[in-house]
């Protein structure tokens, strides 16, 4: 009996509360967290036109490429799915581009990450994305319109609860390009935009006193005009940055760097074996274990634009804006938000 009471007088549920929370918040010895940002549109060229100073810092202490390749079709919900799943277009079938209901028939990123027992976060700012979410294996999951009100949210998780991997979507520039233009001011404006929410998660980062942080940044396609839809290199190149603990600094990358290259990218920064099915590899190139590569760095030869279907493109690129113009005129006006926000 005094040996019981010994033992409920040294329980205290406050401390063990207390210890409870510093082993799940303190950084974990021998392993990172990754932080995927996909900024929707960006084209490499537009990073040094635009006042970008957090993307600046990445690239400057980190490795980067300008010369990563989006997949065919340029397009934002079937580079994505390449992004997270590891395999070519051809290989998930996601051809198109619209919101659709249902879920990709492919396993994602998120998938393999919670199966191997890490908590995930999914923040995406156009609805379509919901569709590479395969929410079993996310523990948090926001598809919001304003990249601000997303970037509250994970600014949020940050602070309170910080998962092992979060994917960031931000829909600017893409938005503002297709109205005004690619490279046009109001499109730089919007990579501006952007890149302060890059700096607001960084920033949440360092309060948080995370050190195990390794951030990705790439695009989905780039565009010229007020489209995306040719296989030209202002279409086709997309920006590629990694920062953080496990990657090399100033470094220039040589490699050939792929859509398909970012999932299995990640699950290399996880020390997670790569599954059979995916078709991509690590840029292990960028990890600051690996020598750097000598080289000259030169654009890819993208190949000639499919002449069979540039009409049948073009006439459906008519209608759809048409449509959007229709739409827009019609919309409630307090329920409508401008694209550049």
């Amino acid at each position: 009996m005094d040996g019981l009471k010994l033992l409920r007088r040294r329980f205290n549920p406050i401390s063990a509360l207390a210890v409870l929370a510093v082993l799940l918040l303190a950084p974990r010895a021998g392993l990172a967290r990754v932080i995927l940002i996909s900024i929707d549109g960006l084209r490499p060229d537009a990073i040094d036109l635009a006042d970008t100073p957090n993307l600046d810092s990445l690239i400057a202490t980190g490795s980067y490429s300008a010369l990563a390749q989006c997949e065919l079709p340029p397009a934002t919900l079937p580079n994505h799915t390449t992004m997270l799943t590891g395999v070519s277009v051809e290989t998930h079938g996601v051809w198109f581009n619209t919101q659709v209901e249902g879920k990709v028939g492919v396993r994602t990123l998120h998938d393999e990450i919670a199966d191997a027992g890490m908590r995930t976060g999914f923040f995406a700012s156009k609805g379509k994305l919901g569709y590479i979410a395969h929410e079993e294996s996310i523990e948090t999951f926001e598809l919001r319109g304003t990249i601000v009100e997303l970037t509250d949210l994970v600014v949020e998780q940050i602070a309170n609860d910080p998962l092992d991997f979060i994917f960031f979507h931000s829909r600017q520039p893409d938005s503002t390009g297709h109205q005004f233009g690619w490279l046009s001011d109001e499109y730089l404006a919007a990579i501006e935009l952007a890149d302060e929410q890059v700096g607001r998660i960084l920033d949440a980062i360092d309060d948080a006193g995370l050190d195990d942080v390794n951030v990705l940044v790439t695009g989905d396609h780039g565009g010229e005009g007020m489209t995306h839809i040719f296989n030209v290199p202002a279409v086709r190149l997309i920006p590629w940055i990694a920062n953080g603990p496990d990657i090399a600094v100033g470094r220039t990358l040589c490699s050939e760097i792929h859509q398909r290259d970012m999932a299995a990218t990640v699950l290399a920064l996880f020390d997670l074996p790569i599954p059979e099915s995916y078709e991509g590899e690590p840029i292990v190139e960028a990890f600051k274990d690996t020598p750097q590569t000598q080289c000259d760095p030169v654009a890819p030869i993208l190949g000639p634009p499919c002449l069979i279907l540039l009409i049948p493109a073009v006439g459906f690129m008519g209608l759809w804006f048409a449509w959007g113009k229709w739409r827009r005129s019609h919309a409630v006006p307090e329920l409508y938000k401008p694209a550049a926000e």
